[in-house]
């Protein structure tokens, strides 16, 4: 320690280099060979080689383009010299935003302004003729729902009693009457958000969600397959005129809730064979519950995380809003509270 205090106020080192020079000596010289085994590219190279690989691309894209890449690609140069400019992050944080996001709100606003209203205009086929109601599934403040049928020529006549072919009950959907209201539906409502006052807004967020939901198959397999919306033109047959219903696929007149209430048995052995997709008895009982019980959360918050990464939040998640099928799928129901 001496030596190195002599050395470093400028004394010679008794022995020509002391110990503790050697050491750092070994040191600086094993750091000297690894920076010739690996090179270091200099900042200004690396940032050559972007410039370089920019023109390439900015040359190869379409002419209306070029303007674009060359100044979105000057900016990444100039991030990767360390010298980057205001006006410059400002669009690369932009760009990032756009394309980088998720939910990406791109895509959100061309499903809004473009995707969905094109999409409505294609499905809004439906006629209150189309459908004969049968049973009444269920009901609330925002609406009531139906069972009903599809119509065909050849039908003739469907009775509201009487069973249903297996050919009618592939053609079954589910009818859901919104409800009318005083307060209706404010001027560019969904524009402004979708936060809704009242039965009217709340189907016209319902029919919005689900529409958006429809249109992406990998969210759309994780809740109720929605068809579409119509207006009654017409008051008979259970139709009132000017009423909004819209149309799912009938998938199931059940829900979690009805298994947790018993109504299909005692819980939760009535959907073990759903859910598992077989009943193992050999199995201690304690087991076979936990893993029903594992098997519908876990569709649940499949769901949801979904939803989510398309920008929904549902914000009423509940039994009765989740509908189990007979393919042990468990599907979510009634967006009338959701929001984007």
């Amino acid at each position: 320690m001496r030596s190195l205090q002599q050395h470093q106020q400028g004394a010679k080192c008794p022995a020509g280099l002391c110990a503790p020079c050697a050491r750092y000596a070994v040191h600086y010289k094993s750091r000297a060979r690894w920076h010739q085994a690996v090179p270091i590219p200099e900042v200004a190279n690396i940032a050559t080689s972007v410039q370089t690989i920019v023109d390439v691309i900015a040359s190869a894209a379409p002419a209306p383009l070029q303007p674009a890449v060359q100044v979105i690609g000057g900016d990444i140069a100039s991030v990767a010299a360390l010298s980057p400019t205001m006006p410059g992050l400002a669009r690369l944080t932009g760009l990032w935003y756009l394309l980088g996001t998720k939910p990406n709100p791109l895509v959100g606003a061309l499903d809004f302004y473009f995707i969905g209203p094109a999409a409505r205009k294609l499905n809004g086929g439906f006629k209150a003729r189309d459908f004969v109601l049968r049973d009444k599934l269920g009901g609330g403040n925002f609406g009531v729902t139906f069972e009903a049928v599809r119509v065909k020529e050849s039908d003739g006549s469907i009775s509201t009693r009487k069973p249903l072919t297996p050919e009618q009950k592939q053609r079954r959907v589910v009818l859901k009457r919104v409800n009318l209201d005083k307060a209706g539906v404010r001027a560019s409502f969904l524009k402004t958000g979708t936060m809704a006052k009242g039965a009217a807004e709340s189907g016209a967020v319902e029919a919005y969600m689900c529409g958006k939901v429809a249109r992406n198959p990998v969210v759309q397999s994780k809740c109720a397959a929605y068809l579409g919306q119509f207006e009654a033109d017409d008051t008979a047959n259970g139709f009132q005129k000017g009423t909004q219903w819209l149309v799912w696929r009938f998938e199931s007149d059940s829900t979690l809730a009805d298994a947790l209430s018993g109504n299909l048995g005692s819980w939760p052995e009535d959907i073990e064979g759903l859910m598992l997709g077989k009943v193992d008895e050999s199995k201690p009982i304690e087991k076979r519950e936990a893993a029903v019980i594992k098997a519908v959360l876990k569709q649940v918050l499949a769901g949801v995380r979904r939803l989510h990464g398309l920008g929904i939040v549902h914000r009423d998640i509940k039994p009765e809003n989740l509908l189990v099928t007979v393919n042990g799928e468990v599907k979510i129901i009634d967006f009338g509270a959701a929001c984007d």
